[in-house]
Order: structure tokens, then C-alpha cells, then sequence
């Protein structure tokens, strides 16, 4: 899902909303405002640092 994905971003736009957008440049969506799932993306790679973060404290 792009909520988990490492190029997934929130931004502010112009009217104080807040959008999710894609950052990869390799997909098709990047730059365009994202649902919650990869919309058939095979760029997304899901961002692992939490479980990084948790496996490190140990």
C-alpha cells in the first residue's frame, strides 16, 4: 500500500489541504496525488525503518 511505501509524501497544497503524492520518477504516478494502494505501481518499495528502528532496541 503507498501509506507504507518509501516514495509515499504528504504536502500541504495551495488551499491548506493536506495531499498524498508519489516521489518515485520512475512511476506513473509520480507527482500525482495517491489512493492508499499502489494503483498497479512496481516501483513502490515499502518503507522498513520502524521495523529497523524496533529490531535495533532489542
Amino acid at each position: 500500500m503507498c501509506m507504507d511505501c518509501k516514495f509515499y509524501d504528504v504536502v500541504r497544497d495551495n488551499h491548506g489541504q493536506l495531499v498524498a503524492i508519489c516521489l518515485c520518477r520512475e512511476s506513473e504516478n509520480f507527482l500525482h496525488e495517491i489512493s492508499v494502494a499502489f494503483d498497479n505501481c512496481d516501483f513502490g518499495i515499502v518503507d522498513d525503518y520502524g521495523e529497523e528502528a524496533e529490531k535495533g532496541g532489542e
